[in-house]
Parts: C-alpha cells; structure tokens; sequence
C-alpha cells in the first residue's frame, strides 16, 4: 500500500519558488518639446507692458517674435499692376519764349539817337510837379466830363487851363458831385456855364469860356496838398480858334504855301 502523500508539504520544507510576474517595462517620457505652447505661456512681462505674450493660447502662432524681442510688423501686400493705379503724370508747364528787347537804334529814327544822346548830358532834371500855389487865376474852361471819384461818387469834373503868366498852360480841375447834399451849389456853378439841366451835362461843353478862378491848397491826410477850386466867374467867351488849314469858300483867303514847300521853285 502506497502512502499517501501529505496534503500540504510540512513548515520546515522549503516550497518551490513561483516565477515573479515580470513588471511591464517603463515608457521613457520623450524629449521636451521646446516649441509646445503649454511650456512657453509666459505671465506677462512687468518690465515692459507693451509687450505681448509669445502665444495666445494652444494653437497660436508660434512664428511670433521670441521673447524680449519686439513684434516686427507683418510687410504690406504689394498690390499688383492691375490693383495699382498708374500715377498721374503732371503735365510740364508751358515755356514761353524769351521776349525780344528791342534796341535805342530800333525805334528812333535815323539821326535821333544821336540827337538824343548828345542832349543827354546837358538837359538837367525838371522839378517835381508840384500843385499851383493859391491865387487868382484867368484860366479856360477845356473840357467838361461826367466822371466818377475812387470812391464811386458821381460828378461832373471842368478842366481849366491858366491863359498866362509865369503858369501858362498848367492845368487844373474842378469837381462838381451830383449828390443830394451837393446839389445846391453845383446846380449854382453849372448855371454860370449855361447848363440848366442834366441833360446838358452829356453834351461836349462849349468852347472859348473863360473864368476868373480863385484857386486853394489842401492838405491831404498823408501831408501831400492839392489844388480846389474855391468859386470861379465867367468873365469872357473867346471865339474860336480859326483853323489855318480848314476849307474856307473864299478861294483868296485861303493859307498859300510857299513855293518852296509846294516844290514849284528851285
């Protein structure tokens, strides 16, 4: 008879050792990644608070500026030739010639250039014109005109011209204001003419009327004077001047020439 083996081996015999399950191997974490967005959110820079953090978030750009460094700004698109306008060209202002100076001998006639130069160094300088000096004066009446002031006032301007004395010839005006205010007294001095109404004013005024003139100075606000008219009388009527040359119908008072000026004599 077998003997049966014992159910469990007994305390003081060593059990046979079970194979230890082997642990799984450990997975090496993998490098860092030095570009991962969750290692490179930055608090924001104290130093500089202008400054904006490298990325925005997971997924952000990561082709922003490195860190310190400030943004460069992205380069604008270059638009091409169908988006471009083609700048307009200004055009070149137009060059006028030069203008031609004419010359002394140009517009003098023959011999008058050397009439003019050889009168040059002798003709002294005419004094300033200045006006006439107060006084009474014989002067004509030439002209008579409807005229304007600088400031638009309307008048009716006489011209006079001395008859004689040391300024024959000098000429000097009368304004005559057809306003409201001035009325009365033009009215009175255009009497002294013959011109009693408006109507007369637009006429040619008559010639050969000579007026004793009693003539003023008056100072300007810059200092300069001039001459008024303070009143005048008419004293005379001149008749006109006979014309030499006019048409006569009495062929013997009409001007002869002399013969050597109608070329009948040598």
């Amino acid at each position: 008879m077998k003997d049966k083996l014992p159910d469990s081996a007994p305390d003081d015999q060593p059990t046979a050792a079970q194979p230890e399950a082997s642990a799984p191997p450990t997975q090496q974490n993998p490098a860092p990644n030095p570009f991962d967005p969750a290692r490179l959110r930055l608090p924001p820079n104290t130093l500089n608070p202008n400054y904006t953090p490298l990325f925005d978030g997971p997924g952000g750009d990561n082709r922003k500026n490195v860190i310190g460094v400030p943004e460069v700004p992205a380069t604008p698109a270059v638009p091409t030739a169908a988006e471009s306008p083609t700048p307009e060209v200004p055009a070149s202002p137009a060059v006028s010639p030069p203008v031609r100076r004419k010359s002394l001998t140009e517009i003098m006639r023959a011999g008058d250039r050397d009439c003019i130069q050889s009168m040059w160094a002798t003709t002294p300088m005419a004094a300033e014109f200045a006006p006439l000096p107060a006084g009474a004066y014989n002067a004509r009446i030439i002209a008579g005109n409807l005229d304007n002031s600088q400031k638009g006032t309307p008048g009716y301007k006489l011209t006079f011209q001395v008859l004689e004395g040391k300024y024959r010839g000098r000429q000097f005006w009368a304004d005559l204001w057809l306003t409201p205010r001035a009325l009365p007294g033009t009215k009175r001095d255009l009497a002294k003419l013959g011109i009693i109404s408006l109507d007369q004013l637009e006429r040619p005024m008559p010639s050969g009327i000579v007026c004793k003139v009693n003539l003023t100075l008056r100072r300007n606000d810059d200092r300069s004077e001039h001459n008024s008219v303070k009143s005048f009388t008419v004293v005379r009527i001149d008749p006109p001047d006979v014309d030499p040359f006019a048409p006569s119908s009495n062929p013997s008072t009409s001007p002869q020439l002399p013969p050597d000026a109608a070329g009948g004599a040598s």
